[in-house]
Order: structure tokens, then sequence, then C-alpha cells
């Protein structure tokens, strides 16, 4: 009789060990699935983030070539930015008004305003190829600085 006691206490000692290990084993394995998974999708995040954050930048630097492309679209509206960096602004709104009334005329500051506006930009700034000197335009400086 002593030795079933003793063989069902080793067998119930070992069922102890196997269940164990195999929960164990089973914690891990479900650990290493888990963790791999957050990865993924830590990874999946981060890649949505850059691939919007390439799309907004792409979009802002379409607006911004656009407007660029409209500040040199003909020689009077090259004229005019020349005349924005040459003039003070009391000139500047002179030369304007005089020149309003011309088919392709605008007012920079309304244009950059418009553009900053729309854009969600609190500066811009400017500058000819042959000056040395740029001009930043903000809401609060239109006429720029």
């Amino acid at each position: 009789m002593l030795s079933n006691r003793y063989n069902l206490q080793k067998l119930m000692t070992f069922y102890i060990k196997v269940m164990v290990i195999t929960i164990t084993l089973f914690a891990v394995i479900m650990s290493i699935f888990k963790i791999r998974d957050i990865f993924q999708d830590t990874n999946q995040t981060i890649e949505s983030g850059v691939n919007r954050t390439s799309y907004i930048v792409g979009v802002e630097q379409l607006a911004a070539n656009q407007l660029a492309r409209n500040l040199i679209q003909t020689p009077s509206k090259v004229k005019n930015l020349q005349k924005f960096f040459q003039l003070d602004s009391a000139d500047y709104l002179a030369y304007s008004q005089q020149h309003s009334n011309e088919n392709d005329f605008y007012y920079l500051p309304n244009q950059l305003s418009e553009f900053m506006q729309n854009n969600d930009s609190n500066k811009i700034t400017l500058n000819l190829n042959q000056e040395n000197k740029a001009i930043e335009v903000t809401l609060k400086t239109l006429v720029g600085k």
C-alpha cells in the first residue's frame, strides 16, 4: 500500500509539473503573439502617419507652387512683385491703386493673406533671384518686413 501511495504521489507531482510547464508555455507563446501584434499595429500606425504627413506636405507644396507660379505668370505680375520689394508699403499701395484696373494685376498682400488663411500658414518668405534680401510676410505684417 505504501508503494501505491508513493507512485500516486510521484504521478501527482509529475502531473503538476506537466500542467505548470504547459500553462507557462501557452502563456509565453500567447505573449509572443500579442507582442508581435502590438509591434505590427505600431508599425502600421507609424506608416499611416508618415503617409498622411507626406500627403499633407505634398498638397501644401502644390499650393505653394501654384502661388509662386501665379506671382510670376506674366511680365506685369513680375513687375508687381519687384515693386513690392522696391517700394515701401505706402508707395506700393499707391502703385497698386494706379494699376488696379489692369486685367492681371493683384495686390500682393491680399493674395498672400488669402493664401495663408486658406492653407493654415503663418509665414511666407519671398525673395527674388536677383535680390539678396527677402521679405517675410505674416498675417500681422502683410506688407512684409
